[in-house]
């Protein structure tokens, strides 16, 4: 009745994913892509599975560092569905992450988040006077920074300037901090059609990066990188003003910035839209033992 399929690393699972998302009620969150999937949920520690039971077919992360949990993703399985995954992978937990809707057979979620979908013209226009006033004391401050779109000649510069960003990172921040995801997503998608860069140089070296992604809706994008190095004023708002008129000139009008984990994000709500996201502890193994903030988005990254 179960059929478990590895999904690879690489061309061969994005295309995978691809084509189940599409045969799906596809939506604009962060995880609804192959290129957010695949980066992020397909890695060194995490084993990404597509799982059929009976008519069933279910997108699956499973935990291999820890090896006691697994994560349906977008869909409520059946209990059914469920109890065979539990015996296939003799887990301890099950999690249902990445809801975009409440199941009607569902209780309250256990958990919930919001991505936020961000105007695009009200960011490349500048309209709040905050964002405004920041992005030209950028200009300012800083003469010789300008902005343009990667290339595969900045290649090198990339990854030059992603480890000198961990690098200056403090103690503090760095318990957090990890740039594979990045590398992984650079070496898969930097010559993808569907995946855009923009790139902030000063002089001959690179000081901010953003990327982004077509979504699976058509005018939405999804902003799966931004990272500024220290020591430059204002140069995040300039970043996001500079993504926000590629994007115009892409034809975006709208990006998800994901969820409002950081006070900088803030600035751009102007005319934005929340994207609640609902999460469920489905099953839980008789005295395993677990925090309370398991279930959440970020111990699936």
């Amino acid at each position: 009745m179960l059929t478990i399929t590895k999904i690879p690393r690489g061309n061969e699972g994005h295309e995978v994913i691809e084509c189940f998302l599409k045969t799906k009620k596809v939506s604009s969150i962060f995880f609804c892509s192959p290129f957010t999937i695949q980066t992020w949920l397909n890695t060194e520690i995490k084993e990404l599975y597509l799982a059929s039971f009976r008519n069933e077919k279910i997108l699956l992360v499973y935990d291999i560092k820890r090896k006691k949990d697994v994560r349906f993703l977008l869909e409520y399985p059946s209990d059914e569905f469920m109890r065979s995954v539990i015996e296939y992978f003799d887990a301890k937990y099950i999690g249902v992450n990445e809801l975009h809707h409440i199941p009607p057979h569902i209780e309250n979620p256990h958990d919930q988040c919001d991505d936020y979908l961000v105007d695009v013209a009200t960011v490349e226009g500048m309209f709040d006077g905050m964002v405004r006033r920041e992005y030209n004391r950028c200009v300012r401050r800083h003469p010789r920074i300008f902005f343009k779109e990667v290339e595969n000649s900045d290649r090198v510069a990339i990854k030059l300037f992603l480890e000198k960003w961990l690098y200056t990172r403090t103690d503090e921040q760095n318990k957090f901090s990890r740039i594979s995801n990045e590398l992984y997503f650079i070496d898969s998608y930097l010559d993808n059609p569907q995946a855009y860069g923009g790139v902030v140089y000063d002089g001959d070296q690179i000081v901010a990066l953003t990327f982004f992604v077509q979504s699976m809706i058509e005018g939405v994008a999804l902003s799966t990188t931004s990272k500024v190095l220290r020591g430059y004023t204002k140069l995040g708002t300039y970043l996001s003003v500079e993504q926000a008129k590629m994007l115009k000139k892409k034809g975006f009008n709208k990006v998800n910035i994901g969820k409002m984990n950081n006070e900088f994000k803030r600035k751009f709500l102007l005319n934005a839209t929340p994207l609640s996201i609902y999460a469920y502890e489905a099953w839980i193994k008789e005295g395993w033992k677990f925090t309370s903030n398991f279930l959440q988005r970020g111990l699936i990254m």
